[in-house]
């Protein structure tokens, strides 16, 4: 009966932890949703935005800035490859800073309500 129990709590601690899963996201998101898969950021991906919107354009060179500084390399813009959307759909309605991020084995998308979401997406 002990070693039951004993192997019962030792379930329960790995279960909780593996629910408990924390993401180091700056802001905190309000809700995170995981699912299986993951995005492999390398050379041959690029960066897909409206480059008539000067805005997301900034945004979008800031990102590949960042890149190159941290992993030395930049993305191509609007070119072939898997890609990391930018998006701004006012009518999302998600605040200033809001944004929503999907992340798949093929692309990411990140889409906000105003370009300061963007930036933070």
């Amino acid at each position: 009966m002990k070693c039951k129990t004993i192997l019962f709590i030792v379930t329960l601690f790995f279960m909780s932890h593996a629910r408990s899963q924390e993401f180091s996201i700056i802001p905190k998101p309000v809700e995170i949703s995981v699912q299986k898969g993951s995005f492999t950021l390398t050379r041959e991906s690029s960066l897909q935005f409206d480059t008539s919107n000067s805005e997301i354009s900034r945004i979008a060179e800031f990102f590949n800035e960042y890149l190159n500084t941290v992993y030395g390399f930049n993305l191509r813009e609007n070119a072939e490859g898997k890609p990391i959307h930018f998006k701004i759909m006012s009518q999302l309605n998600l605040g200033d800073e809001g944004y929503l991020l999907k992340v798949g084995p093929k692309s990411i998308v990140i889409t906000a309500s105003k370009p300061n979401g963007l930036f933070y997406g």
